[in-house]
């Protein structure tokens, strides 16, 4: 099967550098799938679940924002942030949304509480559809 190189970059580090079958990720105007062999293109990514796929494996990551630019034989996302989805906990996702939603209200480090924020939402969103998806198998 052919793969195409994937990098997954937020502010703090490199998240991860693989070799994957395709990828799929949240763009600001709908899901796109990318394959080895993708045209050129640029996307911005809106908070949602980035998926990067090798056979039956399937990696999740909840992302809050960021874009992707597409090579023909490397995607590079560089991504606000990116959080291993098997290591989210829904609680500390509703702390963080719940600071961050304070800290905005009072006029508090505005713009990195509208990241912190982003990064919730991000979490929330993706651990509902795990949910969900779990609920119908």
């Amino acid at each position: 099967m052919k793969t195409i190189h994937v990098e997954v970059i937020t502010p703090e580090k490199m998240i991860i550098q693989a070799d994957v079958e395709s990828v799929t990720v949240p763009a600001i105007n709908g899901e796109l799938c990318i394959l080895p062999g993708h045209a050129h293109l640029i996307a911005q990514l809106q908070p949602g679940e980035l998926k990067l796929k090798n056979g039956q494996d399937i990696t999740s990551y909840a992302v809050s924002g960021g874009f992707l630019e597409v090579h023909p034989k490397k995607i590079e996302i560089y991504a606000e942030s990116a959080d291993l989805t098997a290591e989210l906990s829904a609680e500390r996702a509703r702390q963080l949304k719940e600071t961050a939603n304070l800290d905005l209200q009072q006029g508090k480090n505005l713009a990195s509480s509208q990241l912190a924020l982003n990064r919730a939402l991000a979490q929330l969103k993706v651990l509902r559809r795990v949910r969900q998806t779990s609920k119908r198998r």
